[in-house]
């Protein structure tokens, strides 16, 4: 981990679950791959949820991640997703929550880049109580793309909190980055942005 805060170094002592998905060399995967996690319970709920993700070279991998209630108990969940892509990679990654007003949400998605690889990140907020997006993308070496995007529509008294940092760890990469968002009544948003 090149760059670690509290609420990650917490989920790295405290995870208890999580996903492992390993694309090999030259393999497609031509259907996305789904993350589904629905708090269905009655209990207020402490989780730390810990994902790996490697694409090795000219793989290419479609993966969305979503987070929804159908209970509206109070719930701290703090996801954190590592991702390695390897020469001429590509991936796809697709963001969704639809959370309840009782919800904190703290996702943290890292991606490491070789030459030539492609990250491409779509992050959609419909409703929360507290969230914090924190991406973290390193292109370390040439010719290495990560393009960026989000979209939040929050309302009442709901807070969107994005954390954006990317390092051009060598010459010749590109970067970009788009995000855009409603916020009605007393809700809230922060975007912070650092290249």
């Amino acid at each position: 981990s090149e760059k670690e805060d509290t609420l990650s170094a917490l989920n790295r002592m405290l995870f208890s679950d999580g996903l492992f998905v390993y694309v090999p060399d030259n393999v497609v995967v031509e259907r996305p791959v789904q993350l589904i996690s629905l708090i269905d319970s009655n209990q207020d709920l402490l989780l730390n949820n810990r994902n790996l993700i490697i694409v090795g070279k000219n793989a290419q991998l479609t993966f969305i991640q979503c987070d929804d209630s159908i209970h509206f108990n109070k719930s701290f969940i703090n996801n954190v997703t590592k991702t390695y892509l390897d020469e001429s990679a590509k991936f796809f990654y697709y963001k969704m929550e639809n959370k309840d007003a009782e919800s904190l949400l703290f996702n943290e998605l890292e991606v490491m880049q070789k030459a030539h690889s492609e990250f491409y990140s779509n992050a959609m907020t419909f409703n929360a109580g507290y969230i914090r997006h924190r991406l973290n993308v390193y292109l370390k070496e040439p010719y290495s793309r990560a393009n960026l995007y989000g979209l939040y529509l929050v309302d009442k008294k709901q807070h969107v909190d994005s954390q954006i940092f990317v390092d051009h760890q060598m010459p010749d990469c590109e970067s970009n980055q788009l995000y855009k968002g409603i916020v009605d009544e007393s809700a809230t948003a922060h975007f912070l942005g650092h290249v």
